[in-house]
């Protein structure tokens, strides 16, 4: 099995430089995101830009019948999975601080934030949802970074113990947006986007604490929500929201250290805060 008879059996199959492009079969693709090319003795070499997991690749492959045992991929032998897939942070916190420039890209700020301790994840262009399975234990080294990272595209942050600690509260009520300052501790660390600004603040927290989420009784509506552990991951600047508002940092420095304790006994003030501002009660 050579990389054109894989390219030219899936959609958007075409010829590219010294290799094929082709619509990526492990997700809903409307535009050729995988790149297949031919290695060192019969091997093939599959890569999904959208960040489809190699091993999900071959598989949908192999049911199709497009893939057979003398085409195991180079970079599966070489443990590309083992070196991805570890339990806790990949990075070590920073002493210094670099922030992002202006003109990053999914790519090179993935990298930075590899250098800051934190755990980035490739998504799709302007959406929110990883598009491969088993992202909450995705761990890459710098290096997978420049591979998988594509500059058009979105990334996500795993917080919780992913990253060294770090916590995002995210505002999802306009009236947590409006309070945040009022109740939540400062922090040098804050993002958000036009149409809801400086929505997400990020904290250094020990212990590390489980997601929390604080909703409206009267109609389950989301108020605030303490992104932690517990597999979630976080859409972080420079990447676009689904509006095609661009996200973007407002205070790019490090996030305050703070106790667990601390932090859920400010968020939930906000969370009861909100509900009186929205009732009048």
């Amino acid at each position: 099995m050579t990389a054109e008879t894989i390219a030219m059996a899936l959609p958007g199959g075409s010829r590219i430089g010294n290799g094929w492009k082709a619509c990526c079969p492990a997700h809903d693709d409307n535009s050729p995101s995988l790149s297949i090319s031919d290695g060192e003795h019969g091997k093939v070499l599959v890569h999904c830009h959208a960040g489809c997991p190699q091993h999900d690749v071959v598989t949908v492959l192999r049911e199709r019948g497009l893939w057979s045992p003398s085409a195991t991929p180079q970079t599966q032998q070489r443990g590309y999975r083992a070196k991805s897939m570890v339990p806790g942070p990949a990075h070590p916190v920073p002493d210094r601080w670099d922030p992002l420039p202006p003109d990053a890209d999914a790519r090179s700020a993935g990298i930075k934030y590899c250098l800051r301790g934190w755990s980035p994840i490739p998504l799709p262009r302007a959406k929110k949802t990883p598009c491969y399975q088993g992202w909450p234990n995705s761990r890459f080294t710098l290096k997978e970074v420049e591979q998988r990272f594509m500059p058009g595209d979105n990334l996500g942050i795993i917080p919780g113990t992913a990253s060294g600690g770090l916590v995002d509260i995210d505002l999802d009520a306009p009236e947590a947006v409006a309070l945040a300052d009022r109740f939540l501790p400062p922090t040098d660390s804050v993002f958000g986007r036009p149409g809801k600004p400086r929505s997400h603040r990020l904290y250094r927290v020990e212990p590390v604490p489980e997601t929390k989420q604080f909703r409206d009784p009267s109609d389950r509506s989301m108020l605030v929500e303490l992104r932690a552990d517990g597999g979630m991951q976080t859409v972080f600047p420079p990447s676009r929201h689904p509006s095609g508002e661009k996200i973007a940092w407002d205070r790019d420095g490090q996030p305050a250290r703070i106790s667990e304790r601390d932090l859920l006994a400010a968020v939930a003030r906000l969370a009861a805060a909100c509900l009186v501002v929205r009732y009048g009660k």
